[in-house]
């Protein structure tokens, strides 16, 4: 399914110039950036970096009640093991594929740290910085507009669903919840309503039969990297917009430990093993 193009002939426009917008996640966020910057990185000129959507503790308790005892405890030794290499790599001068912080610096790309996208001080660098795009990975903040209006090209997303369906939050989990044979993603412009707006290109992504949850988000992640590489590439005469999102389809909020519970009696699994 796709929607718009990604494959315009070269034109006499000139190259998009980017900031995208991200948040400093260590389990899919790092290489999601490397596999998007191996391809694009001369076109983005500043990595924006939120924080996660809510404080530590808030989301600890969050993603226990996701996964359960056994994965949490697993991801957070991978994340622990993650983040005392990339600590060591970076003090020692190299790079570090570990964190969108080390992630930026092997392509030599400066990064900003802010509390709010919104905020004055915020909005005063990104001027700075003259964007044509400012591109949301992950970002966990509602883009105001101010923002959305910023960018000479205007802000885009892609989101881990076939827009509109699975609006919200962790769309891959909701659709497997769900029972849906195929998920995707979709590269659309942002609006005033969150996960809307005219859609770039939409790619589906087959479920199958006993993969775990996250065997399809690296599956994701392997065919919208490519597919966000060839956008932020594009030049700026190039962007064909597709249809317009439906807002009226559900909004998806982070899953509790009964949704996690409903999805392991449905024969779902986080992991291979688990």
């Amino acid at each position: 399914m796709a929607d718009g193009t990604l494959s315009a002939p070269p034109s006499n426009g000139k190259k998009l110039k980017v900031v995208i917008a991200t948040q400093n996640s260590p389990l899919f966020l790092p290489t999601y950036l490397d596999k998007i910057l191996h391809h694009a990185g001369h076109s983005v000129v500043a990595i924006l970096v939120l924080p996660s959507f809510e404080g530590p503790s808030v989301m600890a308790k969050k993603t226990w009640g996701l996964f359960g005892a056994p994965v949490f405890l697993y991801l957070g030794f991978q994340i622990a093991f993650g983040k005392i290499w990339d600590h060591l790599l970076l003090f020692m001068g190299f790079h570090s594929r570990f964190s969108v912080r080390g992630v930026a610096r092997r392509y030599g790309i400066p990064v900003v740290k802010t509390k709010n996208i919104n905020a004055m001080m915020t909005l005063t660098q990104l001027r700075e910085m003259e964007p044509d795009i400012i591109f949301s990975l992950a970002a966990p903040q509602k883009f105001e507009a101010e923002v959305l209006s910023l960018p000479k090209r205007g802000c885009f997303n892609i989101h881990s669903s076939l827009l509109p369906a699975y609006r919200g939050i962790n769309a891959i989990f909701w659709a497997m919840l769900h029972g849906e044979q195929q998920t995707g993603f979709t590269i659309h412009k942002m609006s005033a309503d969150l996960d809307c707006g005219p859609v770039i290109w939409q790619e589906t992504v087959p479920i199958e039969s006993g993969e775990s949850y996250f065997t399809v988000c690296r599956k994701v992640i392997e065919r919208g990297a490519p597919a966000v590489a060839r956008f932020l590439n594009l030049q700026e005469d190039a962007i064909c917009l597709g249809k317009n999102l439906e807002k009226s389809a559900r909004y998806f909020g982070f899953p509790t430990a009964a949704d996690r519970r409903q999805f392991y009696s449905r024969g779902g699994k986080f992991l291979s093993f688990f």
